[in-house]
């Protein structure tokens, strides 16, 4: 069963989220999160085009919205 792009890029932000949550939670640190990112986004711009702007629109999707003064 081939995998689809949503499919590759959902797995690409779950690591990522679980990377990020492990650091805040103190079972890795500073230097374990930032080699694990690396090698992720590695993987994420070795997969195709394709897979590295879904999971870019994932993470975007994610963001707060801006706030206004006014």
């Amino acid at each position: 069963m081939a995998t689809t792009t949503h499919e590759t890029a959902g797995t690409f932000v779950k690591r990522l989220r679980d990377d990020v949550d492990a650091m805040y939670d103190g079972r890795i640190d500073d230097d374990e999160h930032r080699r694990r990112n690396r090698v992720t986004w590695d993987a994420i711009v070795a997969a195709d085009s394709a897979v590295e702007s879904a999971v870019l629109a994932d993470l975007r999707s994610r963001l707060p919205a801006p706030q206004t003064q006014g």
